[in-house]
């Protein structure tokens, strides 16, 4: 299969090669702009080839890019090697995977070889030999070999074993076949050069013919008479310079191109056949072709005399049969399935491909039974079906099993069958398809999927696979499970087992069916939003759902927000407080640079918004410096500062407030700035103010009333005495006395009330 992929590649570049002469034929190589369009053309063609490439894996291609910028960059030098590179380079980054190193050092590599080529074998009048053209191919993918040690050191081996002797095989040889296009084509404007000068010879002899006449150059160039004009819908001035490519089909050109070859190489003086011309309107003319070769004495041929008789009519009969024969044997020739038709248990008829797959050539088919190279599990089983096709029952007409080629090899088939009939009776026709590589490939996926699902089982995030339409869930994570409590294996049931309110249920569904939507177009994930999540234990999750579409399965990745709400949640309620605290409240960074404050704050130092606040420096708040620098000294030796100072409104004014600040730590205990909360305390300090001067007063009272008391008391006790004196001269007037205490204290009593 490698190398049958590698020459259906190959192939198809050599013939899009061909398209390079009709180019140099307008631009000529000579000019800037026909050497760019050469480098487009090869660089397309390069491009084309990497869109059908051989495929070795995901990013790992093999197509023939490297034969078509080397030959660009040998015949057409480094302009159009330029080109052809940057392009083949563009296609090959935008396939990408882990091939594209590689790709893109073998286009490098290729274009650099080539111009080195350039410059020492090509010459203008000698075009590379098919030696040199072979080492050339050879030098340049040996290379690419080389370049394989670039690729993932997993896959280097595997790759060189199975691709590095077709390319040592096939590349050079692909090489050898567009190189010699292109040689031939330089030949070709060389020898047009030197026969254009015979072009007018003979002239005369063709005017008055009633057939079609054509002096035509070796290069290709006709001189055609009027006979031949009329046929096909020309003036002699619109076929002038023409070549007789020009007027031929594409696809004649290459089977009369062998017969004039033929001629050219002398292995005959003349040749008879038939060929279509394209008439002016666009139709096709069906001509008898009758041309002879004139040589010199050398006999190296010089021109060619051709005879054309329209034959249209004759070949529309025969062509109105041949064509549905021919689409019929081309379809069934081109097709990589094997098509094969049976009549009496025999096989009848084979195409290439069947050769392929079963091994067996065509002639040996022809004598055996169709079931004899299927594996013994599914003979029967074939063959019972299989009689009923031929015998036009009805019957199951799509089956896969296993065959046993020639070689012994087990293969798995895809047949599609049906009935049909041949010569008149009824027989069966299958075509059959080797899908053993996918069999493999299906095995190795199964391998592969039990591998992934063993990779999201252990991801913690819980993950769910479902089918594309959003109905059947195939697969659950276990961290889904450890999470949720329950799993569901439909999207309906998983609804009410998540959703249990109906009516939050209704509102889920009519946010997450347009989401999906939104994913299966993009092709992308999408955020379709948070979600609350009932839980087997009765709790709820806030999980944010992604959704994405691969391949026919829809993705959907839960991601639990649930703690990450309840911090923000937090931190809402911190801001909130910090809003709408009373106190001034602020944060500024390690450079004591102010970056957020309160409405308080505003307020209290009077101004009108925080764009003139933000920016500034602490101590731009602070009426005295010392008071700022304290302070900040104090939170940066103690973490914290508490205490009184005068501070600075926006108008000038001072006022005298309290304040408590801190540092900012981050979780790893790292100061990242400071914050603070202040209160204004002016009034406060102006009522201390006031009552210390009232209990001042107060103390200066006392202390001259103490000062009348003791005065008074003294006086009082001069008076005691003096009435003790009294007394005890006064023998028997005791009563009096009392008396006179008791006036004494009631005058003390009255003393005290005054002051």
């Amino acid at each position: 299969m490698v190398y049958l992929d590698l020459i259906t590649n190959l192939a198809l570049l050599v013939a899009l090669s061909v398209v390079s002469g009709f180019i140099d034929k307008r631009w000529p190589r000579s000019t800037r702009l026909g050497v760019l369009m050469q480098g487009a053309l090869f660089g397309g063609a390069a491009v084309i080839g990497m869109l059908h490439p051989l495929n070795m894996g995901p990013g790992l291609i093999f197509d023939g890019r490297s034969v078509m910028v080397s030959l660009c960059a040998l015949f057409f030098g480094p302009w159009a090697a330029s080109v052809a590179g940057l392009m083949t380079i563009a296609c090959r980054i935008g396939v990408g995977g882990v091939g594209t190193i590689m790709g893109v050092l073998v286009i490098l590599s290729s274009a650099g070889i080539g111009l080195f080529a350039h410059v020492r074998l090509l010459k203008a009048t000698e075009p590379p030999s098919t030696r040199n053209l072979y080492l050339f191919g050879l030098v340049v993918h040996l290379v690419m070999v080389a370049l394989m040690l670039t690729l993932p050191e997993s896959i280097i081996i595997s790759t060189i074993k199975r691709v590095g002797i077709p390319v040592i095989l096939l590349y050079p040889l692909a090489t050898i076949l567009v190189g010699k296009i292109l040689s031939d084509q330089v030949s070709a404007i060389q020898h047009a050069e030197v026969l254009r000068t015979s072009e007018e010879k003979y002239k005369s002899v063709f005017e008055a013919a009633n057939a079609g006449k054509s002096i035509t150059l070796l290069t290709g160039e006709i001189n055609v008479n009027q006979a031949f004009c009329d046929m096909l819908g020309y003036t002699k001035e619109e076929l002038k310079n023409k070549k007789w490519q020009d007027v031929t089909p594409a696809d004649g050109i290459e089977a009369t191109q062998k017969i004039v070859d033929s001629l050219l190489q002398g292995k005959e003086d003349s040749a008879r056949f038939n060929k279509r011309y394209t008439h002016k309107n666009g139709s096709y003319i069906w001509t008898d072709v009758s041309v002879v070769v004139h040589r010199d004495a050398d006999r190296n041929p010089l021109y060619f005399i051709t005879t054309i008789i329209d034959i249209t009519e004759r070949k529309r009969t025969e062509e109105a049969l041949r064509e549905s024969e021919e689409k019929f044997r081309v379809l069934v020739d081109s097709t990589p399935a094997a098509v094969m038709l049976y009549q009496d248990d025999r096989w009848i008829y084979a195409n290439k491909a069947a050769e392929t797959i079963c091994g067996y050539s065509v002639k040996e088919l022809l004598t055996m039974h169709f079931w004899d190279f299927i594996h013994p599990d599914y003979k029967s089983v074939i063959q019972k079906h299989g009689r009923k096709r031929q015998q036009g029952e009805k019957t199951t007409n799509r089956h896969e099993f296993k065959i046993i080629a020639k070689d012994g090899t087990e293969k798995w088939v895809d047949l599609s069958g049906a009935s049909t009939t041949v010569q008149g009776r009824l027989a069966g026709i299958i075509s059959i398809l080797d899908i053993t590589e996918r069999k493999r490939a299906e095995e190795a996926l199964r391998a592969s999927d039990a591998q992934l699902r063993a990779v999201l089982d252990a991801t913690p995030f819980p993950i769910a696979i479902m089918d594309a339409q959003d109905n059947n869930i195939e697969y659950w994570s276990q961290s889904a499970l450890a999470l949720f409590g329950h799993t569901a294996p439909t999207t309906p049931e998983w609804y009410q087992l998540a959703y249990p309110d109906s009516e939050y249920r209704r509102e889920v569904i009519d946010r997450w069916k347009p989401s999906l939507e939104t994913a299966r177009l993009s092709g992308r994930p999408v955020n379709t939003g948070e979600y609350r999540i009932s839980c087997h234990d009765g709790s709820a999750r806030v999980c944010e759902l992604y959704a994405t579409f691969l391949s026919n399965k829809l993705i959907v990745t839960f991601r639990d927000v649930t703690d990450l709400k309840h911090s923000d949640d937090l931190l809402k309620l911190k801001n909130l407080v910090f809003d709408a605290s009373f106190a001034a409240n602020s944060i500024a960074d390690l450079e004591g640079v102010v970056t957020e404050v309160n409405n308080a704050f505003l307020q209290i130092w009077g101004y009108p918004s925080k764009d003139e606040v933000v920016g500034n420096p602490i101590s731009y708040f602070f009426k005295d410096m010392g008071e700022a620098v304290a302070a900040v000294t104090a939170i940066n030796v103690n973490g914290q500062w508490q205490g009184d100072f005068t501070a600075r409104k926006r108008d000038g004014s001072t006022f005298k407030g309290y304040a408590v600040a801190t540092v900012i730590r981050d979780r790893n205990g790292k100061v990242t700035g400071y914050q603070s909360s202040m209160v204004d305390i002016t009034s406060q300090r102006k009522a201390e103010s006031q009552r210390e001067a009232a209990l001042e007063e107060i103390r200066n009272l006392n202390k001259n009333l103490e000062q009348r008391i003791k005065e008074r008391t003294a006086e009082l006790k001069e008076t005691i005495d003096l009435l003790e004196e009294t007394n005890k001269a006064f023998v028997g007037r005791e009563l009096r006395i009392i008396e006179l205490k008791e006036q004494i204290a009631e005058l003390e009593a009255k003393i005290t009330a005054m002051y």
